[in-house]
């Protein structure tokens, strides 16, 4: 008797459970439904960049290939990228890229086009001294600074790829 109950009740189980592993089947979307599917929330993506750059050294040796006493350089220091902003209100597009032979390459990537991005580079002293002087040297006085406005990456793409 209990094994027959046993049965049954393992039955009824299976078909009570019958519908939902149905609905967990996958199938495949086309580029043409995919194409209407639009994303309502889910993720937030925010991203703060600083950068700064120790130096930058422009060096004139006369033709000569090391640095001698009499030769000059510009050493431009301190230079930051203080605060780079994102515009997120335009769409952010996300597409996989199939390579081809005009690319050279048969590998797919994500490619992700970005928001605006905009900021500015500032560059905190320029000093003019001899070429054998570090270009991290202080002691030169500065002929000024420079920035450098209105950054904008908006048209710039991540691509992302395998290896």
């Amino acid at each position: 008797m209990k094994k027959g109950l046993f049965i049954t009740f393992l039955a009824l189980a299976a078909l009570v459970a019958l519908p939902f592993a149905s609905m967990a089947a996958m199938t495949a979307v086309t580029n043409t439904e995919l194409e209407s599917v639009s994303g309502q929330s889910g993720i937030d993506i925010a991203f703060d960049i600083q950068a700064t750059i120790g130096y930058v050294q422009y060096a004139d040796y006369d033709g000569s290939v090391a640095a001698t006493s009499a030769d000059g350089a510009i050493n431009i220091q301190n230079i930051a990228i203080p605060q780079i902003s994102c515009d997120f209100s335009g769409p952010l597009t996300i597409d996989v890229v199939g390579g081809t032979a005009a690319t050279g390459s048969d590998a797919s990537y994500i490619q992700v086009g970005l928001p605006g991005i905009s900021g500015e580079i500032t560059i905190g002293a320029i000093r003019v001294a001899q070429a054998t002087v570090a270009a991290t040297s202080t002691t030169e006085a500065s002929i000024g600074a420079i920035t450098i406005g209105d950054l904008n990456l908006a048209s710039s793409v991540l691509k992302i790829k395998g290896h």
